[in-house]
C-alpha cells in the first residue's frame, strides 16, 4: 500500500527503526537508549498528522497545503 501511494520511502524509513522495537528484536538498543521509542512514537505521529493533513486538504478541500499548517502540527515557527 505504501509503495502504491508513492510513501515507500517515508514507510520504510519509520518501520525500519520501530519495526525493531515493537518485535522486540532490539531490547538491548531499547534499553540503553531510553529516549529512543518515545521520540520516535512522536515522530510517526507528527508524520502521520501531516499526511493525513496534505491529503484531506487535496482530497475533500481541493486545495494545497500551507507551510503554516504543517508548523502548527510539528509545533515549529520558521522564519520567512
Amino acid at each position: 500500500m505504501a509503495k502504491e501511494s508513492g510513501l515507500e520511502k517515508l514507510y520504510d524509513l519509520i518501520w525500519g527503526v520501530i519495526s525493531l522495537l515493537a518485535h522486540g528484536n532490539d531490547t538491548t538498543s531499547l534499553a540503553q537508549q531510553s529516549g529512543l521509542l518515545p521520540a520516535s512514537v512522536e515522530a510517526v505521529r507528527t508524520i502521520l498528522a501531516s499526511i493525513h493533513l496534505i491529503v484531506h486538504n487535496r482530497v475533500r478541500e481541493h486545495r494545497p497545503t500551507v507551510a503554516n499548517e504543517i508548523e502548527a502540527i510539528l509545533n515549529v515557527t520558521t522564519f520567512r
